[in-house]
């Protein structure tokens, strides 16, 4: 057995055991073409930075002011490419801040949601709705749902692995697409209640009924 398939089989027996990796979602932007156009230039195109986590997404060289009522957040991070709205995620403080009641929401469920301005030094554009702090989740492929009795949007509960801030995160929402990385995504508040600096990992529990 060669290296590349030890390190397969030893994944495959933590994916076996239901221990994810807890990654923090810090604040950040998703940008309709539209949007970058009115505050970057018609037809301009986002740098790429580098990849992100989950396959095809990735940050941008490009930051945004974020505003509401209350207050402004300089130089939030863009993520590419382009989505078919905008959308603005934050954490709970930071909604409290600009001034703005935003839901727990997954992303791309923005219907509803505060009006948010985002601006690029003399441009901005005014988001109707789009403001939401997102809901935690678990990215997972199909296969990897199999192996592991996870259906699409099932809420689970993952136990973290914290010697010094134990806790269990319920209501995680199970989100399985082909092009998944298994991992599951918490915000900045969320990581500091269970002391998570940059990486945790949990265990996936199913849910009580």
């Amino acid at each position: 057995m060669n290296k590349d398939q030890i390190v397969e089989k030893i994944c495959q027996k933590i994916l076996d055991k239901g221990l994810v990796m807890i990654e923090i979602s810090a604040k950040h932007v998703h940008l309709t073409q539209n949007d970058v156009d009115e505050l970057f230039g018609r037809g301009y195109q986002l740098n790429y930075v580098r990849e992100l986590s989950q396959k095809g997404q990735y940050l941008c060289k490009e930051r945004v002011d974020v505003s509401g009522p209350k207050g402004t957040l300089r130089n939030v991070a863009i993520l590419g490419p382009c989505r078919g709205l905008t959308q603005v995620e934050l954490s709970i403080a930071e909604a409290r801040k600009l001034g703005i009641d935003a839901p727990v929401r997954l992303s791309g469920d923005t219907k509803g949601t505060p009006g948010i301005t985002i601006s690029f030094e003399n441009n901005h554009v005014n988001s109707p709705d789009g403001a939401i702090i997102a809901k935690r989740h678990i990215h997972i492929t199909p296969d990897e749902a199999r192996r592991l009795n996870l259906s699409h949007e099932e809420v689970v509960s993952v136990q973290v692995l914290s010697e010094q801030r134990a806790l269990t995160f319920d209501d995680t929402i199970v989100r399985i697409d082909e092009k998944a990385s298994f991992a599951m995504h918490i915000d900045i508040e969320e990581a500091n209640s269970a002391n998570i600096s940059k990486l945790g990992y949990g265990l996936i529990r199913k849910a009580t009924k």
